[in-house]
């Protein structure tokens, strides 16, 4: 039998009946899941970007299923951005003592799709199945990719905007754990996670740094354990640490729990597979069990539009070397069906630079020296013009202190321990998009092994929800760093500027009435005047007001306009957003 979950699409009834009559040509031993929550009854259509697993009865003469390494191949409608797919299936448990493995895809276009078990030579039993799947099409989003328009941003796969806004979170997969140390899980019952997820949605965070293991930190080691301290966690990836070649389905099915309802949010998962610094025992590297897990990671989790992947939270550092992150960054791309982005977090050991890596997004961090804003905004210029092919992404720089002390207990200078400080952070975190890039920020009570999100929550929250609604209003993927276009009168005052050819946005690190003049192009336009038409934004509060400056004439290619703020959009610093009407 298949089975699905409901959907709602056009003329729902004439595709069920056609989806139907393709499933009667194929055997009763497959299964067809969208999302993993199966319905006995009916079959509906699936839609695109949903997650299929279709499930197979393997043999019984399998050792270790973990270990079997098979393939399929996915054939998709015109039109499909990675079809042909070569997918690798995964071990999903047993059923009537017969192993279940899954071939696990999402479609990103509408039409017939179909599938063929035809690499599995191990196992007689899976080699040559097959069958079609009719999806349909839907509002979904999809995963995240390079804007093809402007690669050096982000974008959805149905061409939508993507303002990456992160936010570091290592341990969430550990919340509501059980005792044991296989742990237990129950699909959906996870409300706690779910809590989480409510919460950094509604404060506008997109992209979670998570670890897809960890044991514990040293820095909080000492506080004892118990809430709100996840580790050590009771449930792990492996069945044993004495035999780590099996893996335990109760964690991997908690993290299918993660991704789907990061999805759900339209969160991404910047997933880190490997970490160093996190007392972690691991197999031995490129051993059988090493391989079996990254194969079981990447075979289980890349079909999801929640993923974006990472070889190793700072990547070759802590002892393990740069020849095995290479290794690896092959090892994904081989089993990259999805064509998810890919990162090594930190570059090599700390370097901000991966060679010859073929990353498809860059994610840094600069906070372990003392640093003002000004070399942070440089810092990021200069890596986005050093990668002008791909994303770049600040994912570590500043720590806010947060509500319960942790690794910011005793002061440091990445910490930020009072409100100069916080806003300090905040400031940082624009000047790394006025610099055409992208960051996320650290809450100490959400980043590590000790996690609560209780009221009141840090004041990073409404910084990051402010940000990111008035960034949305702003076309930033078509947009670049201008050094020439605006001059600030005092010279001890510290300004940025972006721009397009009809759009410009200024921000000044000011806390008083500084003024300041923009040169803006006319070039484009064929009408005798224009009129600048925007507004003023004060970041410290949320306060808008208009801006508007009527019939500047165009007889010059630019005109260079003289502005003073006024003072109600001035907190401590202030931002003048403005598109150029012809």
């Amino acid at each position: 039998c298949w089975l699905l979950t409901t959907c709602c699409c056009a003329n729902m009834a004439k595709l069920l009946v056609a989806c139907l009559l393709l499933l009667l040509q194929h055997s009763s031993a497959v299964k067809l899941a969208r999302n993993h929550v199966l319905i006995e009854h009916g079959a509906p259509v699936p839609d695109v970007f949903s997650v299929l697993d279709v499930m197979l009865n393997g043999s019984t003469s399998t050792n270790n299923p973990f270990s079997l390494r098979c393939n399929g191949t996915i054939q998709g409608p015109v039109g499909s951005r990675y079809s042909p797919l070569r997918v690798s299936l995964f071990f999903n448990g047993m059923e009537d003592s017969n192993p279940v493995f899954v071939l696990r895809f999402t479609p990103d276009v509408e039409g017939s799709w179909s599938w063929m078990v035809n690499d599995c030579h191990a196992d007689s039993t899976l080699q040559g199945q097959q069958g079609k799947i009719v999806v349909a099409n839907s509002t979904a989003k999809g995963g995240v990719i390079r804007n093809p328009k402007h690669l050096n941003h982000f974008a959805r796969e149905n061409g939508s905007p993507f303002l990456l806004t992160g936010l570091e979170s290592d341990w969430i997969w550990a919340l509501d754990q059980t005792n044991g140390r296989k742990g237990e899980y129950r699909a959906g019952d996870v409300p706690t996670l779910d809590e989480f997820l409510d919460v950094v949605s509604e404060y506008k965070f997109n992209h979670l740094l998570v670890s897809f293991f960890a044991n514990y930190s040293s820095w909080n080691a000492k506080i004892p354990m118990g809430p709100p301290k996840v580790s050590p966690p009771s449930i792990m990836p492996w069945d044993s640490l004495e035999d780590q070649s099996k893996l335990n389905l109760a964690f991997l099915q908690r993290w299918d729990n993660l991704l789907l309802g990061a999805m759900q949010r339209n969160i991404t998962i910047h997933l880190m597979i490997y970490v160093g610094n996190k007392n972690v025992q691991w197999p031995t590297r490129l051993s059988d069990a090493d391989n079996i897990y990254w194969w079981n990671v990447l075979a289980r989790y890349n079909a999801y539009p929640s993923v974006m992947w990472d070889v190793m939270k700072e990547a070759g550092s802590y002892g393990v070397g740069t020849d095995y992150i290479y290794n690896r960054l092959g090892f994904i791309d081989s089993m990259n069906a999805h064509q998810r982005l890919l990162t090594a977090h930190s570059g090599l050991k700390w370097s901000q630079t991966c060679p010859n890596c073929n990353l498809t997004y860059v994610a840094v961090q600069g906070h372990e020296k003392q640093e003002t804003d000004t070399n942070w905004y440089d810092e990021m210029l200069n890596l986005t013009r050093d990668n002008p092919t791909v994303p770049v992404t600040n994912v570590e720089y500043m720590y806010e202190r947060g509500n319960y002390d942790q690794y910011c207990r005793v002061p440091a200078h990445d910490c930020a321990m009072n409100h100069s400080d916080d806003v300090l952070m905040r400031i940082v975190f624009w000047d790394f998009y006025m610099a055409g890039g992208y960051a996320a920020w650290y809450d100490c009570d959400v980043a590590w092994d000790v996690i609560t999100f209780d009221e009141p929550l840090p004041i990073g929250y409404s910084y990051m929800k402010s940000f990111y609604e008035f960034w949305t209003s702003v076309d930033y993927s078509s947009m670049s760093p201008d050094l020439k276009s605006l001059v600030v009168s005092d010279s001890n005052t510290v300004g940025r500027c972006l721009s397009s050819q009809d759009e410009y946005l200024i921000h000044i690190l000011a806390s008083k009435p500084v003024k300041f003049s923009v040169t803006v192009s006319t070039e484009h336009c064929t009408s005798k005047t224009v009129t600048l038409d925007g507004r003023w934004f004060n970041p410290s509060n949320d306060v808008s007001l208009p801006f508007m400056i009527r019939n500047l004439p165009t007889n010059q290619k630019s005109i260079t306009q003289s502005i003073t703020p006024p003072p109600d959009a001035i907190g401590d610093d202030f931002v003048l957003h403005f598109s150029v009407e012809c």
